[in-house]
């Protein structure tokens, strides 16, 4: 449930667990493309966020494929080196999860795992409240992995594609679930690919966004090491909003860490 890469593209995702200050911040004046000044803390300076995103392509997201190859293809190796994490994060998980069936009555014949890594959070919680998930992981060896750990009697099918590519088909899903995967992309390509997403919901579904947000207003950072963004929770907002969605919950993870990134969870709807 971490990394997305593939052989052209890249690891989505990734637990961006860094401390507030390691790093570099960007003001920004409205919207998530009309950012200032800013710096990746090894002397590059940006003016615009367009600046950071360059092209897009694979001149984006061939670095964090690259950064994900290397890391194991396990819970610690997906979670960064915090593997330990890995029973808080289910925990809140399942606690968010429960509050989508129950508030939103969200069924339950058909989710996707959008940038599965390994399964992890498939194995431990979604196809436990499921009846059938699908693993969606552009890396080829993670994939592998997580057809492995997920067994023979798994159901669903395993697509490898890079979020930026893949398009679900329509009035397929009633749950998507998104974990450190949105960071990795492009704020055009996130919000087209969020509007695939939507497209796909059957009626009463939801996507399911859990992410790093930096709560230092105005500001979002970006490691230079995977080419990943942790952005502000008005620019998950305005993503969001610019998709057609909506936060129908808003949750924040217990038990985190303080040194780490507060993390967030958001089940989004289509606006009507």
């Amino acid at each position: 449930m971490l990394l997305h890469k593939s052989s052209d593209l890249f690891r989505l995702m990734k637990v961006c667990m860094l401390s507030e200050e390691k790093k570099f911040f960007v003001s920004y004046f409205h919207s998530p493309s009309n950012m200032t000044t800013g710096h990746d803390g090894e002397g590059e300076e940006f003016e615009t966020l367009d600046d950071v995103w360059g092209e897009g392509g694979d001149g984006w997201y061939g670095k964090a494929g690259e950064y994900w190859n290397q890391q194991d293809a396990s819970i610690n190796g997906v979670l960064g080196g915090f593997g330990d994490l890995h029973p808080t994060d289910v925990a809140g998980s399942e606690t968010f999860l429960n509050m989508v069936f129950s508030q939103l009555a969200v069924p339950r014949d058909r989710g996707a795992d959008c940038g599965a890594g390994i399964g992890r959070i498939t194995q431990f919680l979604l196809q436990k409240q499921l009846k059938q998930m699908d693993i969606v992981e552009p890396c080829a060896n993670l994939i592998k992995t997580a057809q492995v750990e997920l067994g023979k009697n798994f159901q669903g099918e395993f697509i490898q594609s890079p979020l930026q590519s893949w398009v679900p088909k329509m009035n397929t899903y009633n749950l998507l679930w998104h974990q450190w995967v949105l960071l990795y992309l492009t704020d055009k390509d996130c919000v087209d690919y969020l509007v695939r997403c939507r497209e796909s919901l059957t009626p009463g579904g939801a996507i399911c966004v859990k992410e790093n947000v930096s709560m230092k207003s105005g500001q979002f950072l970006v490691d230079s090491d995977d080419n990943s963004v942790t952005r502000t929770l008005d620019q998950y907002k305005s993503l969001f909003t610019r998709a057609g969605l909506k936060i129908a919950l808003q949750f924040k993870q217990p038990r985190w860490p303080s040194h780490l990134f507060p993390v967030l969870m958001f089940a989004l709807v289509p606006i009507v």
